[in-house]
């Protein structure tokens, strides 16, 4: 708030505003600010309306309390407030600008278009109201808008060479779908850098220039371009290392090697000047291969000569030997193998050698297995010294074996032995150089190292007591390394292994693992899976929310700092801040929490709950925005999973995952864009049918999309007959009877099949985890799904039975689908009850097969536990429902 006023200094000297006014405005509303900063929104209210009893014509005070009621949650009559207040056409900018920010608040930043454009209509020659209508487009991402408003003000004020810039690029946004305006923008804006009566050039409109050339891959242009006398100067202004780069890699792309070459040798040979490693590889682009090998060679054995502290030269040197590998197979591993061994003996002792050498590893491990157990036993082998350096080159060792997948032709008994040795290595060597709570142990990635080789023996032998001793060296590390990152993320896979929600989300809310902002996005699908998979709904809800907000808070401060670009002129940046918005506008995780989110409000609904009850939990994705990325195909396939791997960057990548094909996964798991499809159309679906009044137009498009992307999935086409038997009777007709008469009988098959598929992995002998899975899929998708679609039906049927013949569609068609999912509920209730007893066996089983030697008997106290928690919420979650099915009236 204080800022908005600060920009609106000068503005309020244009409007007429004398100094005298503006104190005594100040000193008046002090106490509301200082109120509104600090957060104290009722004392807001109170001051503001107390105010407006002494000046009730006062539209600042009106807009103060509105902001204040919006704040506090009264959203419907702070917007009330504030549209009387728009009413009045204020022009005052401390009005505009608190207006704005209640309509920020209010996520209508369309209404801030109307206001300011109203506002520029009443005072056409106030150039402040042109710039705020100017930035209301671009906050709405209008380009077409924001384009003919900038050409408007320039021609109003011709000296205001920003508003031409402006407009330039508002042209050059349009031309990203018009190829028409891209030419038109690069025409605009070289017509402002060839403007000499402009002495100094900035460097903005230059790299802006660039960017326009460079979208329309015009390499040539670009390259006359940083030649240009006149342009050379702003570009060299923060360094001419930048120029030269730029001109060599246009140079590559042209296919003008040997010029390329030569710019980048003169990068790479400047004395004392940093070393880019996208030089090296420039400069190895520019070399055919294998002809000059030697001379690459040559050149790179000269660097490392004049720059030895330097990792770039040795490293370029296996990535020239990874290039003849791959250009050639017969070329052979022997120079690969000499250059590593080289990098080891230079740089082994550094924290970052084993992700340098990681892409030459895979490389290498295509190698005879042989050959790689030659290689790993030439590499500098630790001595028994218990110091940091002993550690690094024992631990590096270890890594790149783990890198060539020597591991996995070692038998369980030697794997046994090396967890043995490296748990070890690491109390040894923390007895000897405790680290403090905030610090990292050079000697953690042995722990991360035991980690991977337990999971590697749960995959060989499905023993979940692998996994509490790996969850337990984890939770032993973690507790002396409070600060490592890496050691938080490896238990989260761990447990999401075990299928222990409970202690995964410990790690993920832990204050050590400091989650917030936009790590929501990138690592908040970690834990949601599990933690909708396993119960946890009101986790599940708390990661939404904070994701939503994330995303929230985005909307609002990338278009201000898009609008901050404009104003400074910071032209090349503005690109980069629309295409990130549109990136985070794709997010899967996003979407997925559009859905999930509401479904564990509604797997948490009591019995008794009515309609509105439902209608609210379903809200969130009852909005035609959400609607369409949910349902549409091409908007599903284009969402983008922002997720990071939670393993260490050493280890092997895992397997692709098939979700489509797993019954009891949730829309989180990336690349789950059917699932997500099926799962949001559904949830659509059930906002339409309870809405009020109800959209009879929009069921038909939901159940018709869901029909006509239908894959041969069991789930997919349960949900077809369901919401096709629910269309039928919100909409009966006599077509509509005869199809219920079909649909019914089809649909109680499907619901019985559907269950039998996902209660047969409940076996005795089965894993624990591998028997709650499904019983959470059939609560969370088949029995919410059907149970409120009857509901909705029943709420849709005559309450008195009719006469033959009067109705069309009848209670007893639905009947028996009702008793079928009233039978397959109770079952998954008893299911729940017989795990629950089951768990205090599988904890006594885990803990003696884990044995002593590394006690996990408190991690398995914590793993039971969470069954424990799993298995209540989901016998509750079922129970909730069969209630609910009792009072089905069929």
């Amino acid at each position: 708030l204080r800022q908005s006023r600060k920009e609106g200094g000068g503005a309020k000297q244009q409007a007429g505003m004398s100094a005298g006014y503006e104190e005594q405005e100040l000193r008046r509303l002090r106490p509301v600010w200082e109120a509104l900063d600090m957060h104290n929104y009722k004392l807001a209210c109170k001051l503001t309306t107390a105010a407006l009893r002494r000046h009730p014509a006062d539209t600042i005070i009106a807009v103060l309390k509105a902001l204040a009621l919006v704040k506090c949650g009264d959203s419907k009559e702070g917007e009330a407030l504030i549209e009387q207040v728009r009413a009045t056409k204020p022009t005052d900018p401390n009005v505009l600008e608190t207006v704005t920010i209640v309509y920020k608040a209010l996520n209508k930043v369309d209404r801030v278009t109307e206001l300011y454009q109203e506002a520029w209509n009443a005072k056409p020659g106030n150039n402040y109201l042109a710039e705020h209508v100017f930035f209301a487009y671009v906050r709405e991402g209008r380009f077409d808008e924001q384009q003919q408003t900038a050409l408007r003000m320039f021609k109003m004020w011709p000296q205001k060479h920003l508003y031409y810039m402006w407009r330039a690029v508002s042209t050059y946004l349009q031309g990203r779908s018009k190829k028409d305006l891209m030419v038109l923008a690069e025409a605009l804006v070289r017509k402002a850098c060839d403007d000499e009566s402009r002495k100094e050039l900035p460097p903005n409109e230059v790299e802006l220039y660039l960017q326009i050339l460079e979208s329309q891959g015009k390499h040539e242009a670009m390259l006359s371009a940083l030649r240009s006398p006149r342009l050379i100067a702003p570009l060299e202004k923060p360094t001419r290392a930048n120029r030269t780069a730029r001109e060599a890699a246009l140079l590559l792309r042209l296919g003008r090697l040997d010029e390329a070459r030569a710019e980048f040798a003169t990068l790479l040979d400047e004395p004392g000047g940093r070393l880019d490693w996208a030089w090296l590889t420039g400069y190895l682009d520019c070399c055919p291969l294998p002809e000059a090998a030697s001379q690459v060679t040559e050149y790179f054995e000269k660097l490392q000569a004049s720059q030895q502290q330097n990792r770039g030269p040795h490293l370029g040197m296996a990535e020239l030997e990874k290039r003849l590998i791959e250009k050639d197979a017969t070329h052979g591993y022997a120079g690969l193998t000499q250059r590593l061994h080289q990098y080891v003996s230079a740089f082994g002792t550094k924290p970052s050698c084993i992700l340098d050498l990681r892409p030459y590893l895979l490389v290498l491990a295509k190698a005879p297995t042989d050959k790689l157990r030659d290689f790993v036993l030439q590499v500098p082998a630790a001595s028994d010294k218990s110091d940091d350096i002993s550690m690094r080159l024992f631990t590096l060792h270890h890594q790149i074996e783990r890198v060539l997948g020597l591991h996995k032709s070692k038998t369980p008994e030697e794997l046994e032995a090396l967890v043995a040795t490296f748990h070890e290595k690491y109390a040894t060597f923390v007895a000897a150089h405790p680290p403090g709570t905030a610090d990292i142990s050079p000697a953690d990635d042995l722990v991360l190292l035991a980690s991977s080789l337990l999971q590697e023996l749960f995959e060989r032998e499905h023993k979940p007591s692998h996994l509490l001793r790996a969850a337990a060296i984890l939770e032993g590390a973690v507790a002396k390394s409070e600060n490592d990152f890496q050691i938080r993320l490896t238990l989260i896979e761990v447990y999401k292994r075990l299928g222990a929600a409970a202690p995964a989300l410990r790690h993920f809310r832990s204050k050590r693992c400091d989650i917030k902002n936009i790590l929501y996005e990138t690592l908040g699908g970690t834990v949601l899976d599990d933690a909708l998979r396993y119960c946890m709904f009101d986790d599940v809800k708390h990661v939404t929310e904070h994701l939503m907000l994330v995303h929230q808070e985005n909307d609002t401060s990338i278009p201000d700092n898009i609008i901050q670009a404009y104003q400074n002129g910071v032209f090349q940046k503005i690109l980069e801040f629309i295409e990130f918005r549109e990136k985070l506008q794709r997010s899967h995780l996003l979407a997925a929490s559009r859905v999930e989110g509401p479904l564990a409000t509604l797997l948490q609904l009591q019995p008794q709950a009515g309609a509105a009850a439902i209608r609210e939990a379903l809200a969130p994705t009852a909005t035609a925005d959400v609607i369409a990325q949910l349902t549409s195909t091409g908007e599903a396939e284009d969402l983008t999973d922002h997720g990071v791997r939670l393993a260490p960057l050493w280890e092997p990548e895992p397997p692709a995952a098939t979700p489509a094909e797993d019954l009891s996964a949730t829309s989180f798991v990336p690349g789950s864009k059917q699932l997500l499809r099926l799962r949001g159309t559904v949830l659509a679906l059930l906002a339409a049918a309870f809405a009020e009044p109800r959209d009879a137009a929009l069921i038909g498009k939901l159940h018709t999309s869901l029909r006509e992307g239908c894959p041969t999935t069991p789930l997919w086409a349960f949900a077809e007959d369901l919401f096709g038997a629910l269309a039928c009777v919100l909409s009966p007709t006599e077509a509509h009877g005869d199809a219920l008469a079909v649909r019914a009988p089809r649909l109680c098959e499907r619901l019985d099949a559907l269950a039998a598929e996902l209660l047969a992995p409940l076996k005795p002998e089965a894993e624990l985890v591998a028997r709650i899975k499904p019983l959470q899929a059939f609560v969370s998708q088949v029995g919410l799904w059907a149970a409120l679609a009857l509901v909705c039906a029943q709420a849709a049927l005559p309450s008195r039975k009719q006469k033959k013949g009067q109705a069309v569609v009848t209670r007893e068609q639905l009947r028996p689908v009702a008793h079928a999912l009233q039978r397959q509920l109770a079952r998954e209730v008893s299911c729940a009850k017989e795990l629950r007893a089951a768990v205090p066996a599988w904890r006594a089983a885990a803990v003696a097969a884990a044995g002593v030697a590394m006690p996990a008997d408190v991690v398995a106290d914590e793993v039971a536990a969470s069954y424990l928690q799993t298995l209540g919420a989901l016998e509750a979650s079922a129970e909730r429902q069969v209630a609910l099915a009792a009072q089905l009236k069929f």
